[in-house]
């Protein structure tokens, strides 16, 4: 049974693929600081890292890191459908969070991206953003069985897993 389940998510991914995603799925042999999956999208490179940090120390790390490297921005569904089969595939239930990379910018109502990438994509759960005492800052996507895919509004100083583009 946990056979099929890994390949029915193995063939989600690839029907979801995102044109010019060559499907390759690397486990990290470095000494590099808790890389667990990397997949190549396009020309870009996508790295999920399990050990939390905070929203801030995490872009900082996708900054140093890579280069040009940010927490990932989500511009459609199938990189939003990548971005979590990444990191089911990698984690499976055990991981319920992962940071990416939207915020609010000084409290505005809006969000943008930490790359300065244009805001034309959101998947937020319904009620969301909600900026709950004005302290919900930065973006999740729930990865776990609540609400697979769909984006919440969290504390930054909050501890999640995140995923960074190059």
């Amino acid at each position: 049974m946990k056979s099929l389940v890994l390949f029915l998510s193995f063939l989600a991914v690839a029907w979801c693929t995102p044109k010019g995603l060559r499907g390759e799925l690397h486990q990290n042999s470095t000494n590099g600081p808790q890389i667990e999956k990397t997949m190549i999208y396009g020309t870009a490179t996508i790295h999920y890292f399990s050990t939390p940090k905070t929203f801030t120390d995490a872009e900082m790390y996708c900054r140093r890191y890579g280069r040009n490297g940010h927490l990932v921005s989500i511009h459609g569904v199938k990189l939003n459908n990548l971005v979590l089969h990444l990191v089911k595939y990698t984690h499976g239930k055990s991981t319920h969070t992962t940071w990416i990379g939207g915020m609010r910018f000084l409290q505005a109502q809006n969000y943008i991206w930490t790359d300065g990438s244009k805001w034309n994509y959101s998947k937020w759960v319904p009620g969301e953003p909600n900026n709950v005492k004005q302290k919900e800052l930065c973006s999740e996507m729930y990865t776990g069985d609540y609400k697979p895919g769909l984006w919440n509004d969290v504390d930054c100083a909050k501890t999640r897993p995140f995923v960074c583009f190059y």
